[in-house]
């Protein structure tokens, strides 16, 4: 009987990093949405509505809106972000591994007519380095747009962050379920402000909808404060990864300034499948 094993090693059955701080903010971001729901059910909708029918509809709907949000966080901890296997290799026809063979390790500028200036000599690789575009750490192929995380110890493609509040990396793999857990997490909040503020109207036209319960009170506050936090949190990340997906370059490609051959921002195409990342030739020459 196979045991099941857990973490970001090659063969791991349930993908989950093991860093102790990372795995208390996935904790974390769990209890506040639970938290969230809990008290916008018991401190907002059944003081005020009562269980009427109106009350049951919103129940449910908001109640919904919070199982979505921790099942796609659950969803986007525990899933293989892209990571790089261990036995992968460039294609036979990858023109610049070819060109590095035949260097015998040596690293060759194929641009500006193949000068070799003083800063790409002093980057010169080991002459036992199997591949040009090589993870020292991994101690493996890295194929183009893929990056290493320190947190997870592996190589990512399309690497766009690590995110503490997942547990794990955004890649290729989980990023689309990273944003619907980015996106039900704010539609949760939203929802929440819009409950209290329409409390709030409803007491002051109906004195006797209006609680006088001290912990109904605190609750309230401290579910505003939560509410207007995350939407504020979670919007601007919205922001930014819509700039992310409309460009199709990753946080850390901006940061590091990639560019396509012809000097511009990488332009919007198609989903990349994970096996057509390895096909493709590096055009930022970096190693890790």
């Amino acid at each position: 009987m196979k045991l099941i094993s857990c973490g970001t090693h090659e063969g791991a059955s349930i993908w989950l990093n093991s860093d102790p701080c990372c795995i208390i903010c996935g904790l974390m971001s769990d209890l506040l949405i639970l938290y969230g729901m809990f008290a916008g059910s018991v401190f907002v909708i059944i003081p005020w509505l009562g269980y009427s029918t109106l009350s049951i509809v919103i129940l449910l709907s908001y109640n919904l809106t919070g199982c979505l949000a921790m099942y796609c966080h659950l969803r986007a901890m525990l899933t293989n972000p892209g990571a790089v296997p261990k036995l992968a290799a460039p294609l036979a026809d990858d023109e610049e591994e070819i060109d590095y063979e035949l260097s015998g390790g040596r690293y060759i500028d194929t641009q500006a007519d193949s000068k070799i200036d003083s800063q790409v000599e002093s980057r010169k690789i080991d002459k036992q380095t199997p591949y040009r575009k090589y993870c020292r750490r991994c101690r493996a192929f890295k194929p183009i747009r893929a990056h290493h995380c320190s947190m997870c110890e592996r190589c990512i493609i399309k690497m766009d962050h690590h995110c503490p509040w997942i547990n794990n990396c955004v890649g290729i793999d989980n990023h689309k379920i990273f944003l619907l857990f980015v996106f039900f997490t704010m539609l949760l909040s939203i929802y929440a402000i819009l409950l209290l503020i329409s409390r709030y109207v409803s007491c002051l036209f109906n004195d006797s909808s209006c609680s006088t319960d001290y912990s109904n009170q605190v609750g309230e506050i401290s579910l505003l404060v939560e509410s207007i936090l995350f939407t504020c949190f979670t919007s601007c990340i919205l922001v930014d990864q819509i700039g992310s997906f409309t460009t199709n370059v990753s946080k850390i490609d901006r940061l590091k300034g990639l560019s396509n051959a012809n000097g511009t921002v990488v332009k919007p195409h198609s989903i990349i499948d994970v096996e057509d990342e390895f096909t493709k030739s590096s055009e930022d020459g970096d190693y890790e």
